[in-house]
């Protein structure tokens, strides 16, 4: 559609630079074409434009979905791991998560999680949280389905829960 778009308002703009122009020294235009391999004319009025050319591909955009949570306890859990989230539908060049904590506000704990694609390469940004924060709408880019690594590091005395969304 788009590509269509394009063409149309280009066709308009030389309709528009062609018919509006005058002639600077009054000749008249010829209408009329010569056949070079059997020397017959025809005019230009009967010359068949096709303007609806084959449309273009269309960017394909995956849908993706993910969505998991940790427990940490104070006192059980390291204060540095890992935990997993499986991304399913379709590969996107681009998606978005969330990451959300929820723990005491009276411990002052400082968080903060990572993503880590399929492969083990970090994708998106470390995004630091407060004790019950949320962080929306981060930026992925060339996001594949499967199962992503959410890396976490937890500074606190008490007990959390971190959930992390793709979409």
């Amino acid at each position: 559609m788009r590509g269509k778009k394009r063409f149309l308002s280009l066709i308009l703009s030389f309709v528009l630079c062609f018919s509006m122009s005058s002639n600077a020294f009054a000749a008249d235009i010829d209408n009329e074409i010569i056949n070079a391999e059997d020397d017959t004319t025809g005019s230009l009025d009967s010359v068949d434009l096709d303007l609806d050319p084959e449309p273009e591909d269309p960017v394909v955009m995956g849908s993706l979905s993910g969505y998991a949570s940790y427990n940490f306890v104070y006192g059980n859990s390291e204060s540095n791991g890992f935990f997993n989230i499986q991304v399913n539908g379709s590969w996107s060049p681009f998606a978005g998560w969330t990451v959300k904590t929820s723990f005491n506000e009276n411990e002052a704990a400082n968080i903060y999680v990572f993503l880590l694609r399929p492969d083990g390469s970090q994708i998106g940004s470390t995004i630091y949280l407060d004790p019950t924060d949320e962080v929306t709408n981060q930026l992925l880019l060339n996001v594949p389905v499967g199962t992503y690594t959410v890396g976490y590091h937890v500074n606190s005395i008490g007990n959390g829960t971190i959930e992390v969304w793709v979409y």
